[in-house]
C-alpha cells in the first residue's frame, strides 16, 4: 500500500452517519488498481497501520477499503418491485 492520504472531514462524516443510521450506500473505490462500484452497508470505520479503513457488507460478505481509495459515495437507490 502507498502512503495514506487523509480524506476530507465531509467524507468521513458522511460515512459515520451512514453507519449510525444503517443506511446503504453506492460506493465506488479502487481495488488493486481496478475501479469497483457496489451497493454496500457500511458497518465500521477504524484506524490500522497508520490509515483509516471502512468496513462494509457487500453481497453478504464483510469487506474493507482504505478511505483514500474511495472514489465516490452516494445514497443507494433502492428499487421496489410491485407484483400485481
Amino acid at each position: 500500500m502507498t502512503t495514506y492520504q487523509p480524506v476530507s472531514c465531509e467524507l468521513h462524516t458522511r460515512l459515520e452517519l451512514a453507519i449510525m443510521q444503517r443506511r446503504r450506500l453506492s460506493l465506488e473505490w479502487l481495488e488493486d488498481g481496478v475501479r469497483r462500484c457496489e451497493e454496500v452497508l457500511p458497518v465500521d470505520i477504524y484506524t490500522r497501520a497508520a490509515a483509516e479503513w471502512l468496513e462494509f457488507v457487500c453481497a453478504e460478505v464483510r469487506q474493507r477499503v482504505c478511505l483514500d481509495q474511495i472514489v465516490t459515495v452516494s445514497a443507494a437507490v433502492s428499487v421496489a418491485v410491485l407484483v400485481v
